[in-house]
């Protein structure tokens, strides 16, 4: 995973990245309690993984922009429903959805067929 998705995924800032990595390089191993911008939950940091990658092998690149296009067929409750049935620890569909406007405004659905 590049250093960005990171930072993203797990809502650390760029200053709190570079501290850490200097108390790293300085021999600190455990940095102790860190205190992210949100306290996401497991269920919810492995959705966001499994809609990245749901994404990354059902849509289509836009060639000119970055948009990700899934097939006009899919609907985002078709997708859920989907992520319900791989997941062991399923997050609410309400919660599912707003994960998708928050972090992949980027994954849409195509309105038609071409």
């Amino acid at each position: 995973m590049c250093r960005v998705c990171f930072l993203s995924l797990y809502h650390i800032s760029h200053k709190m990245y570079y501290a850490m990595r200097a108390k790293f390089n300085s021999g600190v191993v455990a940095p102790g309690n860190v205190k992210t911008k949100h306290n996401h939950r497991e269920p919810y940091i492995l959705a966001l993984t499994w809609l990245k990658n749901y994404g990354d092998l059902h849509s289509d690149k836009m060639p000119n922009q970055e948009i990700y296009e899934l097939p006009f067929s899919y609907s985002k409750t078709m997708v859920y429903e989907k992520y319900r049935e791989d997941s062991t620890k399923p997050i609410g569909e309400k919660t599912f959805l707003k994960l998708w406007t928050d972090h992949f405004k980027h994954l849409t659905i195509k309105e038609v067929s071409q």
